[in-house]
């Protein structure tokens, strides 16, 4: 995905961009760094294009859908927090539907987003 998908948007005067990235880029993780930075990058890559649409006058909703562990994807060993394919593909079309900016599936992640943006800050 590159800047091209702004002109895109912005010959229609309107859109809506929706992206899959991971509550995994909110923090680095021993386990699995490589997929954790790539995240990471997508989350800054986002907002950089939120930035930039806004700056340039554009109606463009940019998703930033931030999935934690779902069930079948990623890993064979049982995770916090895993909710099944189904609750996870109906709460990601409801939050596109309802336009938002940032989407945690499932929504509890929202609340461990905040702590780790917290303990991030108060470097604890």
């Amino acid at each position: 995905m590159r800047i091209g998908v702004l002109i895109f948007f912005a010959k229609q005067k309107c859109g809506q961009l929706a992206v899959l990235t991971s509550v995994a880029g909110l923090r680095g993780g021993a386990s699995i760094p490589d997929y954790n930075a790539s995240r990471a990058y997508q989350i800054s890559y986002l907002e950089a294009l939120k930035l930039k649409s806004k700056r340039n006058g554009l109606n463009i909703i940019i998703t930033d859908i931030r999935p934690g562990y779902i069930e079948g994807t990623h890993t064979d060993v049982p995770q916090p927090w895993t909710i099944s394919l189904e609750k996870a593909t109906t709460q990601i079309f409801n939050m596109i539907r309802k336009k938002k900016n940032i989407a945690y599936v499932s929504k509890r992640w929202r609340c461990m987003a905040i702590l780790l943006r917290l303990k991030t800050i108060f470097n604890i």
